[in-house]
């Protein structure tokens, strides 16, 4: 089916799971596949968009010169931050 497309703001909702996600960009590798546990995971034209906590922790943490940034998330108030 695919996923929903983004909601205004940075957080969107997989409707079907009922989870907050994350979405990646890598600028400098489109392509860029990444293993994160037992499988990998492939960027497509430079995003990747995912609900897994294993690969927004694994993708959080790849190194500077990957260029993967993530530009959608949790907010602070959804963490339960001020």
């Amino acid at each position: 089916m695919g996923r929903p497309p983004l909601a205004s703001g940075p957080v969107w909702r997989d409707a079907s799971e009922g989870k907050r996600g994350m979405k990646f960009r890598s600028e400098r590798y489109p392509r860029l596949k990444v293993r994160v546990e037992s499988r990998y995971v492939s960027f497509v034209d430079g995003e990747y968009e995912t609900t897994d906590k294993a690969q927004i922790d694994a993708l959080k943490g790849l190194p500077d010169h990957l260029g993967v940034t993530a530009v959608s998330g949790r907010s602070k108030a959804d963490k339960g931050e001020e």
